[in-house]
């Protein structure tokens, strides 16, 4: 962890922390000598963002996916279907492609969708509903 307070900079690395006063620091520190710091380091810069954001946007969809899974188990009792949570996983994970491409292309034409929220969950869950009524029912036992 990184701490910058009012008088020191403190960094902590497994539980022990590391305190620089900043009257340590080089007194020619100056904004041009921090632009030419990250200049130098802008390649590793963008490739450390770039895997954040590749990990919260997979994390995201990844709990979407589980908890439209979630809703399917309801659909799938309701229906008196006969599948698996993993099974309905990857049916969640299917149903959500079709919104995830339509709003990552209006998000690159830059077009704002109304309620994209509620929106993309109705797709969603219509799209899963649609899929779980097309699968046979149980077999009554004869």
């Amino acid at each position: 962890a990184i701490g910058i307070l009012q008088n020191k900079f403190v960094l902590a690395i497994d539980g022990q922390a590391q305190e620089m006063p900043y009257s340590m620091m080089p007194s020619e520190l100056k904004k041009k000598d921090i632009i030419a710091g990250l200049n130098q380091n802008k390649t590793m810069i963008v490739t450390v963002l770039s895997a954040l954001i590749f990990l919260v946007t997979a994390a995201g969809k990844f709990i979407e996916v589980s908890f439209l899974a979630l809703i399917g188990v309801i659909i799938k009792n309701s229906q008196k279907k006969h599948l698996s949570y993993h099974q309905l996983w990857k049916l969640s994970a299917y149903s959500i492609t079709l919104s995830t491409i339509f709003f990552t292309i209006m998000r690159a034409l830059e077009v704002t969708v109304p309620s994209e929220f509620l929106l993309n969950w109705f797709v969603n869950f219509v799209i899963l509903f649609l899929v779980l009524k097309e699968i046979p029912s149980k077999k009554a036992a004869v």
